[in-house]
């Protein structure tokens, strides 16, 4: 998990360098995103090449006004009512995760509000099953 947080952490702070890039208007998020997609498949990228060692691929994305980080997990969890104690589990740890990097989310999502024209922008955790369910999701609005 440690390594994980780490590469969570990296690929932010290196999404917040690559605001420093972006133009001096103020695109929607959405032209914004385009406008830096190089700088994001980068990131993906690198985030990728240890995916065996993390146990997820990363994929950012946008919609509507959400930046989004979805991290599809390699091994499947069964989303049922019978695994409802193990998907409590792994919320929790995402929880604990994400809680000690409140800051970095906060200052991304205060970037992302001085480079694009969007004004209620969120920066978005998810964790999905490798077929594409949804286990996790969390919304960083401050």
């Amino acid at each position: 998990m440690k390594n994980k947080l780490k590469l969570v952490v990296a690929a932010l702070l290196a999404l917040t360098m690559a605001f420093a890039l972006a133009g001096c208007g103020k695109p929607s998020l959405a032209d914004w995103y385009t406008k830096n997609q190089s700088e994001f498949t980068a990131i993906e990228d690198e985030v990728n090449a240890q995916s065996a060692t993390m146990g997820c691929s990363l994929k950012l994305s946008v919609d509507g006004n959400a930046l989004i980080f979805a991290y599809t997990l390699n091994d499947e969890y069964a989303v049922d009512a019978s695994n409802a104690e193990l998907l409590d589990q792994l919320a929790a740890t995402y929880d604990s995760m994400f809680d000690a990097q409140v800051s970095v989310f906060s200052e991304l999502r205060s970037e992302v509000l001085k480079e694009t024209s969007t004004e209620d922008v969120v920066i978005r955790l998810i964790a999905l099953n490798p077929d594409g369910t949804e286990l996790y999701s969390r919304d960083f609005t401050e």
